[in-house]
């Protein structure tokens, strides 16, 4: 959704009705997809992220309630799997779920770190940005600390992130090279712990049209994203 002070947005991961998912090598075809009473409600909810244990999700929450502009924003909801089924979806009580437009978008294989995307200072100002979370040994997560990726700022536009658990790869979906629109780029870990320069994943997956909503699989043999400007895909 586009709010009227940032018009930014976070395209969910499955949008049933319009999108399918894409690799470069095969197309998967998903049966008896099923609506899950406990998460959804009358309002948006998208870009899931499942945590690897596999027992909680995070993902982004738009109310339908007409509420004032200062408080309107996308937030971040948390439902947990209790003996099988998913919990009634909660938004997530910590500091950094402010008023401002929040997603995570990447969780680490030992769940101690959360990538977030869009407020990176929420006691003193609303900053559009990159950050992550850290848990603490009390059990909390600290403040969040922004990222800076060479190469990419956040302006007036369209995004979509994938943080890999192993903190190897951050995939953006954004129209970084001045492109009418969005294409997938990587940026790597570097040594320092840094993140490397914005690399395009090239015209064997970004077309002249959209690329957004990008994940590898596990095995980082397999890319899936959305596009445009595949015929046929979605």
């Amino acid at each position: 959704m586009r709010t009227a002070k940032y018009r930014l947005i976070i395209i969910a991961y499955f949008t049933f009705n319009s999108i399918y998912l894409f690799s470069q090598t095969s197309i998967k075809h998903i049966e008896s997809v099923k609506e899950i009473n406990g998460i959804n409600t009358k309002g948006e909810e998208s870009n899931p992220i499942i945590v690897p244990s596999g027992n909680k999700v995070y993902f982004m929450h738009m109310s339908s309630i007409k509420k004032k502009a200062s408080t309107l924003g996308q937030e971040i909801w948390i439902s947990e799997k209790i003996e099988g089924e998913w919990s009634n979806a909660t938004p997530w009580k910590i500091s950094a779920n402010d008023n401002s437009n929040n997603v995570i978008i990447g969780v680490t294989n030992n769940e101690k770190r959360l990538y977030l995307f869009n407020s990176n200072d929420t006691r003193n100002k609303l900053a559009k940005g990159l950050s992550y979370l850290q848990l603490n040994e009390g059990g909390v997560f600290d403040s969040p600390v922004g990222i800076s990726i060479p190469g990419f700022e956040i302006a007036y536009g369209f995004y979509s992130f994938y943080v890999t658990p192993d903190e190897e790869q951050f995939f953006v979906a954004t129209a970084a090279d001045s492109s009418d629109y969005e294409d997938l780029f990587v940026s790597l870990k570097q040594e320092d712990g840094s993140w490397g320069e914005l690399i395009n994943l090239g015209s064997t997956i970004n077309t002249s049209l959209i690329e957004t909503t990008p994940f590898l699989s596990s095995d980082k043999q397999v890319l899936y994203f959305s596009s445009d400007g595949h015929d046929g895909f979605g």
